[in-house]
């Protein structure tokens, strides 16, 4: 099989507290989850971000279903954190010194690892990822 396959998402991330507070949603497939982050220490650079061993410690990241919210595991939290952290972290030290919120909408890819389709297809995130080429 060829797991090597690309899901698309999309996500839009608003700015609430610059550096510290963000929100927005994430669109996968046709499920749309909201999400909150909240950064506890700055945010790191984008480079230092690969070398974080425990996303707990530098960001809180709550992810909710119309409203509702959904417990992570610790791989969930890094695939969100992955998913979401990232593009904040390029989103801040990219919007400099501008005044007043920023916001960003983007659409991306995520490759379809077994790890991913296994997180995403569990029952709370229902997200129906196949390996089909053909489909997602």
């Amino acid at each position: 099989m060829n797991f090597a396959l690309l899901i698309g998402f999309e996500r839009n991330i608003k700015e609430i507290q610059r550096g510290i507070r963000y929100d927005g949603h994430l669109k996968l497939l046709q499920k749309i989850f909201e999400f909150e982050l909240f950064f506890k220490v700055p945010v790191p650079k984008f480079e230092q971000l690969k070398s974080i061993p425990h996303p707990d410690k530098v960001v809180a990241i709550t992810i909710l279903e119309n409203g509702a919210r959904i417990p992570l595991t610790e791989a969930e939290r890094i695939l969100f954190f992955r998913l979401l952290v990232y593009p904040v972290a390029i989103f801040y030290f990219n919007m400099g010194k501008q005044e007043g919120p920023g916001e960003m909408e983007r659409t991306s890819k995520i490759l379809k690892a077994p790890k991913t389709i296994q997180i995403l297809n569990a029952p709370k995130f229902d997200c129906c990822i196949t390996t089909d080429s053909k489909k997602n």
